[in-house]
């Protein structure tokens, strides 16, 4: 009985700590609709219940967004939203996302009316674009975030990458921050906005999902699987940490599914593609990202599973062979793991850089010292 006054008073407190949380987080954790109206976003709670961080948008036509204001989306956030935490960053980051990136457009011959195919990224204010080579064609109209045509006055395609670097001509275009590769994360939120201010929020669920394919050091195969659920994201369109980072470009594979090429190789070879000297590693191996794979190969650690036999250069013009079913696992004694794989390391190396590597034969360690040439 004496415990009776202390229990109504503990019972109080925690309907009246309920109601003021329960307040504040309504009322404070969401930004108000004014409060990002300057950002083209209004977050606005969901009181149905249904479709939780799900964005809703007024339809609207590429030509209409392109030429007067585009619609404010609506990302609903209500209590059950995994997203409610982060629209405070959401909020502070989204006004400078549509900047630093341009639309690929077509114009309808007979309605004039713009469609819009694509995206690329800015690379430096003085003009410099990424994008995927398939969405220029002489008929592409490049627009940046205003809504303004930009003229294109060269490019240089990557034989890496795939990627094609464009320069257009102005010296103000806003550039964002490029993610470094240790800032990328499985599993870490990710959102996107495209120039209609569509704004779509996922995931990244793995960081090579293309790892059980084989690899090879000329061309770059890496790409990081992402889940946006069922929103249907144009190619070249930059995803973004709530960082406000760029963290690649998305591409679709042949079955139509998005995945994003990381943006740190694209910008490993800037000074190569700017001084109009491309080349990619010369180094004949091909092999599985065994770091990588969804599903661990078992008996096998992590490393590059050589799938054939490769003759490479050694110092002074010796020719070491690497054997089918060797497995590189150092490069200068820095290990192969689930974040640098082969291509990963040697990528950062110069032309005729001598770098030792590690390797797992018949179940014994064996190093030998080669020499990296690019083509």
């Amino acid at each position: 009985m004496e415990n009776k006054p202390f229990l109504v008073i503990l019972a109080m407190g925690v309907v009246l700590s309920s109601v003021a949380a329960s307040y504040l987080f309504n009322n404070y954790v969401y930004p108000l609709s004014d409060q990002l109206r300057d950002s083209g976003v209004v977050l606005q709670i969901d009181e149905s219940g249904n479709q939780a961080g799900v964005l809703l948008t007024q339809e609207q036509t590429d030509a209409e967004a392109l030429k007067n204001e585009a619609p404010n989306p609506i990302i609903s956030l209500e209590n059950n939203s995994p997203y409610r935490f982060y629209s405070e960053q959401i909020k502070t980051i989204l006004p400078q996302l549509r900047r630093g990136m341009v639309a690929l457009a077509v114009a309808d011959k007979t309605s004039g009316e713009l469609t819009v195919k694509g995206y690329g990224l800015v690379l430096s204010n003085d003009g410099w674009l990424i994008t995927w080579p398939d969405l220029m064609t002489s008929t592409t109209l490049i627009l940046d975030s205003a809504g303004n045509s930009l003229t294109m006055e060269t490019y240089k395609d990557d034989p890496a990458t795939g990627l094609r670097f464009v320069k257009v001509k102005t010296d103000n275009l806003y550039v964002l921050k490029l993610a470094s590769q240790d800032a990328v994360n499985e599993g870490e939120f990710l959102l996107t906005v495209d120039m209609l201010r569509n704004v779509h929020i996922g995931n990244l669920v793995n960081l090579n999902y293309l790892a059980d394919k084989v690899q090879s050091l000329s061309t770059v195969k890496k790409r990081y699987a992402v889940d946006f659920g069922d929103d249907e994201l144009k190619r070249g369109l930059p995803i973004f940490n709530l960082e406000a980072e760029v963290i690649g470009l998305v591409e679709k594979t042949a079955d139509n599914n998005i995945s994003v090429l990381p943006i740190y190789y694209a910008y490993n070879n800037l000074d190569e593609i700017f001084a109009d000297q491309v080349s990619v590693l010369n180094l004949p191996v091909e092999y599985l990202d065994l770091a990588f794979q969804l599903r661990p190969v078992s008996g096998l650690g992590k490393g590059a599973l050589l799938t054939k036999a490769a003759i490479v250069t050694g110092v002074d013009n010796e020719k070491i062979t690497l054997y089918q079913n060797d497995i590189i696992t150092k490069v200068d004694n820095q290990e192969l793991n689930n974040r640098y794989g082969l291509a990963d390391l040697l990528s950062q190396y110069p032309a005729d850089q001598k770098i030792e590597l590690e390797i797992l034969r018949a179940g014994q360690i064996v190093t030998e010292t080669i020499v990296l040439q690019k083509k």
